[in-house]
């Protein structure tokens, strides 16, 4: 017998949408994020989803912010990762990796920085962030980011051409 155990239940009230967001949890550590939407009051829900195609396992810490476009965005940290991701009401963009946070240099002691946590605010438009270093040292490190270009998020293409065969020779 298996006891799968939910946790961390977040509910996000939408403009539109009731959005509901939690992990299933198994013993040996094991975790999945799923979500649901009711688009009429409570009145009714879609089934629930699985995001491992989204996030991956339970990612590490999971913040969210709602934009002024109505877009609900993610910030997820998943060992020393950290990645954000949006939900436009019908459906999730692709994860965009914030390779500059991961990990940098301390410019005052030259050590290596992993964030232990991180918190945000949207604000404008604009993610301000701050996060704890995991070190002996734990100070604390502030960025923002300018959300722009959101809609390229969700770009199903690659920017790469269609590949297709050549014959170039003999060789």
């Amino acid at each position: 017998l298996i006891l799968i155990t939910p946790a961390n239940l977040e509910t996000i009230f939408l403009t539109d949408q009731v959005f509901k967001i939690w992990q299933m949890k198994e013993p040996g550590g094991n975790c999945s994020l799923q979500y649901r939407i009711s688009s009429n009051n409570w009145l009714d829900w879609t089934t629930q989803q699985s995001l491992d195609s989204v996030f991956g396992r339970c990612p590490d810490t999971l913040n969210w912010d709602i934009l002024s476009s109505g877009e609900l965005l993610f910030i997820a940290q998943n060992q020393n990762t950290v990645f954000l991701v949006v939900w436009n009401g019908s459906k999730w963009s692709l994860p965009q990796g914030q390779t500059a946070l991961n990990q940098f240099i301390n410019p005052a002691t030259l050590d290596i920085i992993e964030f232990d946590n991180i918190s945000s605010v949207v604000f404008n438009d604009t993610l301000f962030l701050v996060g704890k270093d995991n070190s002996n040292s734990k100070d604390i490190f502030f960025t923002q980011k300018k959300l722009t270009n959101i809609q390229e998020w969700f770009s199903d293409s690659s920017t790469w051409s269609p590949i297709q065969s050549s014959l170039i020779g003999s060789s």
